[in-house]
């Protein structure tokens, strides 16, 4: 049950997140990066949904329109903007803000992008995601170097079962109780922080599977360390496996606020014990508590929240070239993680709203989404009832003069679980508000939440399904069947069989397997699920309307799915969601986003998203005796590989410049090989940052370097 074990520790503090935005579509129709093909545009495109609407325009200059065949969309080109420098320097700026502007006669067709789709007039073309004239086309962060840090994450809070007079409890402790025991206020000293001796840093690194959707986000991390602030000896160090999203709350924040600032969501990953330097007896001792199953490891996650972005219009102009991080509020868990759980996901019982529209409660729109939860039967027939509200917990956010920002639980009411309709059906009940259950309480348990189970309850939420209700409102119910992979996050290659697999956590190839769970047990007959592809558009944000393709698959738990039947193609980039027979009306599911702040398919964790990397041909350039003919130059391996992260992370540029004269010197040079060799993928230190490089671009690399080490050294026995 990883996450619904006990005993549970608790941690709080901030995270930076430093991602690099050029790449994120945010500007569409106004787009430098296809995320399908892994191509830069410069010039960079402005998309129509016509060649009329084009040639319609009123303007000084008459740019050609170019048809799009990938999406079937026109273009023109921003033909002032060729060089990278120069791109860097307009995504700085307000976008045509004044004359001075270097694409100021452009500004009709701008105009006219604003004109027919920001006010939805164009209901086949997509709406843009941010107000375009008002935003520097490089969004909020163009300076990000995509990595994540910790600040003062300490230990907060403890809940461990401890027996009683009366049989078991679930107690709680808070930092500076004084009825907590001895062992329990050292734990109280602990620090969390990530670990990377080999980049002597102590940074991981956020990654997104297709990268303009943030839903597809993955935090890759060489290593994470406890620490005792007092003595500063290591309780733990130890290598995890990559963190993914196990549950995403879209609008927890009820303020106004958009996401992600709105947002929550929580990431999972195991450290096993195989992968430890250092593991306290101590530490050890207090996660094996009484428990009769052999320790396999400790399970960490990490729930970002409170998020703060700097989207201030103006910040370069005043700030120069650097990087504004995202600051989240953190807070983390650690648990005991055994045999049969997994990697970075969680087996239970999930909760889901399933409303187009969200309830209200007062003035409030209520999109809630979904919650985990789980029963952990034991020997005498009695349970224990966890579920998790760390994206559900409904905040109020008040924000002084000054710009201090101010949170609190939001006064809800009483959640009341149950496994049937009636209230005599309660089981456990939880208060809303804040006087009860004070935030910084909420933090303190890693908004977990608890219950003993009688016996004759365990039985009977063995056939029903949960109910939380708020007064006489259904909030959740649960979904008939739990569909879940702890193989969510799937990067392939243009060629390969999907039968061969895909990276995940490492290097390593391994098949995308579904988890399938009704009342939180495995299915064993087979069922009928219901695949939807949703093609990620290759030069906007989220996909758009309904489903590009519906399967029936049928299935039981832990089948492996190839996704799709051909040899993988960039276009087969996307996401592919499952619902069961009759999850939906007619079986037909629904658009990826649904309107009014609703139920999202990023709420659920029904979901695997796959990243297919174009590979070209390059084998004229692989061989020293086509080189007299086909040389592997500067000229070729950064128009063919570095181009695309000299325009999308300009962060890597202020470190290594992208210069011949640089990338050819012997140390970067063989830093570049290093760096890039896929036995680093799941480190921070790989390169590119993005897990965006396929075999036979790091092949390319590869003979640049040998081609640079022949021409400059002929008499070197560089290998070939």
């Amino acid at each position: 049950m990883a996450l619904f074990d006990l005993p549970r520790l608790h941690f709080r503090g901030t995270a930076e997140i430093n991602p690099s935005t050029l790449n994120n579509s945010a500007t569409w129709p106004l787009v430098l990066y296809d995320t399908i093909r892994s191509e830069p545009f410069l010039p960079p495109r402005l998309y129509f949904h016509s060649r009329e609407t084009i040639l319609n325009v009123r303007a000084d200059i008459s740019p050609t329109p170019h048809e799009d065949p990938t999406n079937g969309f026109f273009y023109i080109e921003i033909e002032v903007l060729k060089d990278v420098a120069e791109v860097h320097k307009w995504c700085k700026k307000r976008l045509c803000h004044n004359q001075s502007a270097v694409d100021w006669q452009y500004r009709p067709y701008y105009d006219a992008v604003v004109l027919l789709y920001q006010n939805q007039s164009c209901h086949e073309f997509p709406p843009l995601k941010v107000p375009l004239l008002d935003q520097p086309p490089a969004y909020w962060n163009m300076f990000g170097d995509m990595s994540v840090t910790l600040s003062t994450v300490d230990a907060v809070g403890v809940q461990r079962l401890e027996d009683s007079k009366g049989g078991s409890r679930v107690v709680e402790y808070e930092k500076d109780d004084p009825e907590a025991p001895a062992v329990v206020q050292q734990l109280m000293n602990l620090r969390l922080d990530f670990h990377s001796p080999a980049a002597r840093t102590k940074k991981a690194v956020i990654c997104d599977t297709i990268g303009n959707q943030a839903i597809h986000t993955y935090i890759f991390c060489s290593g994470l360390q406890l620490t005792n602030r007092r003595t500063g000896a290591d309780i733990l160090r130890g290598t995890p496996f990559r963190f993914a999203p196990l549950s995403f709350g879209a609008w927890k924040v009820l303020a106004g606020l958009k996401p992600p600032m709105a947002s929550a969501a929580r990431f999972c990953s195991a450290i096993p014990l195989e992968e430890m330097e250092v593991f306290s007896e101590e530490l050890k001792s207090f996660l094996e508590g009484s428990d009769e199953r052999e320790l396999r490891g400790v399970f960490v996650s990490l729930t970002l929240e409170q998020t703060l972005q700097n989207r201030d219009p103006e910040y370069y102009e005043t700030h120069g070239d650097r990087a504004k991080p995202a600051k989240s509020t953190v807070v983390a868990t650690l648990a005991p993680w055994y045999a049969g759980d997994l990697r970075s996901n969680v087996l239970g019982r999930q909760l889901a709203t399933f409303n187009a529209a969200p309830p209200s409660h007062k003035t409030e729109s209520l999109p809630l989404g979904t919650m985990m939860s789980g029963i952990r039967e034991f020997a005498d027939g009695s349970g224990l009832f966890s579920v998790d509200l760390a994206a559900t917990w409904p905040e109020r956010m008040e924000q002084s003069a000054s710009g201090v920002r101010q949170f609190s639980t939001y006064g809800l009411g009483e959640m009341s679980f149950r496994y049937g309709d009636d209230l005599r059906d309660e089981f456990f009940n939880i208060t809303v508000n804040e006087a009860v259950a004070p935030l910084d309480s909420v933090f303190a348990r890693g908004s977990l939440f608890d219950c003993f189970l009688s016996k004759g309850q365990v039985a009977k939420l063995k056939d029903e399904a949960i109910r939380v209700y708020l007064g006489e409102d259904l909030l959740f119910r649960e979904t008939d069947y739990y569909i879940t992979s702890d193989t969510k996050g799937l990067f392939g290659e243009a060629g390969e069989a999907p039968q061969a697999g895909y990276r995940v956590y490492d290097a390593q190839r391994e098949p995308c397997i579904l988890r399938i769970l009704q009342r939180g047990q495995p299915v064993i007959r087979p069922i009928d699920v219901h695949m939807g592809v949703y093609r990620a558009p290759g030069t906007g944000n989220n996909p758009l309307g309904p489903v590009d393709r519906q399967e029936v698959l049928t299935l039981k738990d832990g089948d492996a799915v190839p996704l799709v039947n051909n040899a993988l193609r960039p276009e087969d980039t996307g996401i592919y969601y499952f619902a069961y027979d009759g999850q939906y009306a007619d079986n037909r599911i629904p658009p990826f986003a649904i309107a009014r702040k609703g139920y999202t398919i990023q709420d659920t964790s029904a979901f695997v998203t796959l990243n297919v990397v174009n590979n070209k041909d390059y084998s004229r350039y692989l061989s020293s005796a086509n080189w007299n003919r086909s040389p592997p130059t500067w000229e070729v391996v950064y128009q063919e590989v570095f181009k695309l992260y000299h325009i999308l992370f300009p962060a890597m540029g202020k470190v290594i410049p992208f210069e011949q004269g640089v990338y050819e010197d012997p140390y970067v040079r063989e830093q570049v090989v290093a760096l890039t060799d896929p036995a680093l993928w799941n480190r921070v230190t790989y390169m590119p940052p993005n897990r965006i490089l396929s075999k036979s671009q790091r092949e390319l690399i590869l003979a640049w370097s040998a081609y640079v080490q022949q021409r400059d050294n002929p008499n070197s026995d560089y290998p070939t």
